[in-house]
């Protein structure tokens, strides 16, 4: 806890009489990156060099990196400046995302496929195909903790399990879900931001069609050589259990989710003032609804169900600490970007002016996908999004393809790294405790750029030139 006071404490010695003014970026230097930097290293070095410090801080660490940003701007921009980035942050942004991913995670957490098939390249494939189209559906996150018990107990048998989780990071947690605003936390920021509901399944359909295709070919092909290479000792010692579906009570309650996104689409009741901010009152409404959903959840499903899933709170809690910090430690380069050319970052954004490369989709394309790579969906798509004007709305209806390929490389590319996407740490763990033995931050990172690079290159030419 010492460090979340030191920094309140901070916060009110800081902050003295300033003229209220919006958080400009043109006024900033590069010093305002150092919370979001300080933030994505903690994330990146901590779980690995302090495991057990990480897993009791987390919160505080958090908390402290998103106060130094709150500090400053109180100090410079003035405490109504402040308050508007904090209705904004917690209200637009974190609040919305964070009822949705909860809602998901405890209706997913209610839904338990029990069983096995057996464990052949065939059924695997076709499991991994079936656990990418609902990433659509229920959510990437929500899909593969579905799939990944019953895939590791078919292919109990087999010596080699790796490369079937890797491929469940890449299909369900990641590609998948680019085809609905339900997908991945980035798809949602895109809704919030004004890309209508049905946008991405009407422009990210080819993509992901040929990125699923072709990975789940190779996947087929890799399982079907590593099979043969095990020899007498893969054959599975039975048929399997045949697959059954526990937690039906949940299967509408998914439905009402889907239909509380798409309302706040199309429902546009009017804006309510918050601390100088103009909040939309769908959203409120929306939280309220997912909440309720959440609870009713709790309610109807048999007790005992989710932990035999290994369900447990702590994992939307320490997703929100970590979204909601993001948001807060990500507003400064947004609002640095948004100053263009009067900005810190004036000689990039003139040199991107200057060479037409605004115009260039391919170019967003790999910009989202680096960042994604190394910072969560959501505060990726934010930070290209801000690169490519801002207004979501407006591209979605003017310029979907620069659009589609912004939101194909955060979504894609997030599979690069263990850090790319909250699910991919998720997988990683629950694969461990079930004795698969994964690759290092730095093995997976090299594995997925030998893997997904050439098929990307492909998708760029293909689609974003």
């Amino acid at each position: 806890m010492r460090l979340f006071w030191s920094a309140l404490l901070l916060l009110g010695a800081m902050v003295a009489p300033a003229q209220a003014m919006p958080m400009d970026g043109s006024r900033m230097g590069l010093g305002w990156a150092v919370p979001f930097l300080g933030l994505m290293a903690c994330l990146a070095l901590l779980p690995v060099l302090r495991p057990g410090l990480w897993q009791r801080h987390i919160g505080k660490i958090a908390a402290f990196w998103a106060l130094c940003v709150l500090v400053a701007q109180a100090r410079i921009f003035g405490l109504d400046a402040m308050g508007t980035t904090l209705a904004h942050v917690v209200l637009d942004q974190a609040l919305p995302l964070m009822a949705l991913v909860t809602a998901l995670y405890v209706i997913g957490g209610g839904i338990r496929l029990e069983g096995a098939w057996t464990g052949r390249p065939g059924t695997n494939t076709a499991m991994l195909a079936v656990g990418t189209l609902l990433a659509a559906v229920a959510g990437g996150l929500v899909a593969a903790l579905l799939l990944i018990g019953p895939l590791l107990r078919a292919n109990a048998h087999r010596r080699h399990r790796m490369h079937m989780v890797v491929a469940l990071i890449f299909l369900v947690a990641n590609i998948g879900g680019a085809l609905s605003p339900l997908g991945q936390p980035a798809m949602y920021m895109g809704l919030v931001s004004g890309v209508p509901f049905l946008w991405p399944i009407e422009h990210l359909w080819g993509p992901v069609l040929l990125c699923a295709g072709v990975l789940l070919l190779a996947f087929y092909c890799l399982d079907s050589w590593l099979l043969a290479k095990e020899g007498a000792s893969a054959a599975p010692a039975d048929a399997g259990s045949g697959l059954r579906l526990r937690g039906w009570a949940n299967l509408p309650l998914l439905g009402l989710v889907v239909g509380v996104v798409l309302l706040q689409d199309l429902w546009e009741p009017g804006a309510i003032p918050v601390m100088g901010h103009t909040l939309g009152a769908e959203r409120p409404a929306a939280v309220a609804l997912l909440a309720l959903i959440t609870g009713v959840s709790l309610l109807v499903t048999p007790a005992g169900l989710r932990e035999a899933g290994g369900f447990a709170w702590a994992v939307p809690f320490e997703m929100g600490k970590l979204f909601t910090a993001l948001f807060f430690c990500i507003a400064p380069l947004l609002a640095m970007i948004a100053a263009g050319t009067e900005g810190p970052f004036g000689a990039v954004m003139a040199l991107f002016q200057e060479t037409g490369g605004s115009q260039v989709p391919a170019l967003y394309f790999w910009i989202g996908g680096a960042v994604s790579s190394v910072v969560d969906g959501a505060g990726a798509y934010l930070l290209a999004l801000e690169l490519a004007g801002g207004d979501a709305a407006a591209l979605a209806a003017q310029d979907a393809r620069r659009l589609a390929a912004l939101t194909a490389g955060v979504v894609f590319m997030g599979a690069a790294t263990y850090m790319g996407n909250a699910a991919n740490f998720m997988l990683m763990a629950t694969a461990e405790t079930q004795g698969v033995r994964m690759p290092s931050f730095l093995g997976y990172a090299v594995l997925s750029t030998l893997v997904l690079v050439p098929l990307l290159i492909i998708c760029a030419l293909l689609f974003f030139l």
